[in-house]
């Protein structure tokens, strides 16, 4: 998409006699919605690449450890602090 505006843009101001009925062919609104999706298309190409860099990171690091002073969490069935042996 990027490559079409920008060749349809050179094209239209270097060389009239391009396309056929020079005297039909300007630059209008459309062409001004064309690049505004190229700029659009440019942004989502770079933020998906820089969002799968982030989550590949995230996927190779193993997950900080977090000191706050609080127990670990309880699994089912399994309590967070040590109990006393049961008495017979």
């Amino acid at each position: 998409m990027t490559f079409i505006v920008l060749l349809f843009g050179v094209m239209a101001n270097f060389d009239p006699l391009w396309m056929p009925h020079p005297e039909l062919n300007y630059l209008s609104w459309s062409y001004g919605f064309a690049i505004l999706t190229a700029f659009f298309c440019i942004f989502a190409c770079i933020a998906q690449g820089v969002y799968t860099r982030i989550e590949r990171q995230e996927l190779r690091e193993p997950p900080a450890q977090v000191m706050s002073g609080m127990p670990p969490p309880a699994y089912p069935g399994v309590s967070a602090t040590p109990s006393a042996p049961p008495r017979m």
